[in-house]
């Protein structure tokens, strides 16, 4: 299977999330796929920010769950909250061999897809060709606005293989 990642900056990680689970093969079903890991103030419920930023649905409307509007503080940050494994989809059948088409633009969640199935190199094969990409271990997701200031949540991504922790600058 080849994929061509060469001008693809980033975009939203659902989008990538789906790429990979047309792609695995059916052996990668269950295993982690990847996990956002955000700072102790969030893991905790300890960021007092986060009570006064509403949490919207994907059609920016706010969420309301016994008829109270939800915030991000209700939100789960914590790491067994936010750990995704592969749910495999689609016809494919038995992918073994990826090569990944990258440049210096491939970037994000692009990079996601790439790395997730690194991760797994008993159940896939992955090669990537063209320049380097940015090896970024660092999201980011709107999360609403405070005072018609657009506010942002930033996370880090583990990958089942990489042991240390990288703190995004």
């Amino acid at each position: 299977m080849v994929v061509d990642l060469r001008y693809n900056g980033g975009g939203y990680v659902s989008t990538s999330e789906y790429l990979m689970n047309l792609l695995a093969p059916q052996s990668l079903q269950g295993k982690v796929m990847y996990k956002q890991v955000y700072n102790d103030l969030m893991r905790n419920n300890k960021a007092p920010i986060l009570k006064s930023i509403p949490y919207l649905d994907a059609n920016y409307k706010p969420v309301i769950r016994d008829g109270r509007a939800l915030t991000y503080d209700d939100v789960d940050f914590s790491e067994a909250g936010n750990t995704y494994e592969f749910e495999k989809k689609g016809n494919l059948k038995d992918v073994r061999k990826i090569v990944f088409i990258v440049s210096k633009a491939t970037a994000s969640a692009s990079e996601l897809a790439v790395n997730s199935f690194k991760a797994w190199p008993g159940n896939v094969t992955v090669r990537t060709v063209g320049k380097a990409h940015t090896a970024s271990r660092s999201g980011s997701s709107p999360s609403g606005s405070i005072n018609s200031r657009s506010t942002w949540l930033s996370f880090q991504v583990k990958m089942p293989w990489v042991q240390e922790t990288i703190t995004p600058a």
